[in-house]
């Protein structure tokens, strides 16, 4: 007598699964998922640190009135202070009030949004979600942060837009 579904010639199908010490050990969909997950562990745990710092950054610059108010339009000044100080040395007849950079031949204002203060926290929270040992994150913290730093822009983008003019 023949089993339905299979000719007399035809071999046994093989159910999926891993071989373990000689036996066949099924694949179940929650051990996939472990597996899956244990195989990919240190890119979770980065994205999921990265995450949680940028919406710590997010929620401190939404909801903290004294960041908003007080801390960024300081920052703002400090670069365009700093900012006119370097193109007076470029031979930039260049001074400041405020967030503002004034020459007599252009003029530039720093507002939020054109600040790189974003940019930098975007840097700093992939840097220190980073697995490193050792404290490594802190001194490429510093390094990215100074190559981000507001004013090396504004010097850069003053001095290609007063060469056209």
């Amino acid at each position: 007598m023949e089993r339905k579904g299979r000719n007399k010639h035809s071999k046994p199908r093989k159910r999926a699964g891993i071989r373990s010490g000689g036996k066949e050990v099924s694949r179940s969909v929650a051990g996939r998922i472990e597996t899956w997950f244990s195989e990919r562990k240190s890119v979770l745990v980065f994205l999921a640190i990265f995450g949680i710092l940028m919406v710590g950054f997010y929620i401190f610059i939404a909801f903290v009135p004294v960041y908003n108010h007080v801390v960024l339009p300081g920052y703002h000044r400090f670069v365009a202070g700093a900012s006119a100080r370097v193109l007076s040395l470029f031979g930039e007849n260049a001074t400041f009030n405020g967030a503002s950079i004034s020459s007599p031949r252009f003029s530039v204002r720093i507002i939020r949004g054109c600040d790189a203060v974003e940019a930098t926290a975007l840097f700093v929270c992939a840097v220190l979600a980073f697995p490193q040992s050792g404290g490594g994150n802190y001194g490429s913290v510093c390094s990215g942060c100074f190559e981000s730093y507001e004013g090396c822009r504004v010097v850069s983008y003053w001095c290609s837009f007063t060469s056209y003019f």
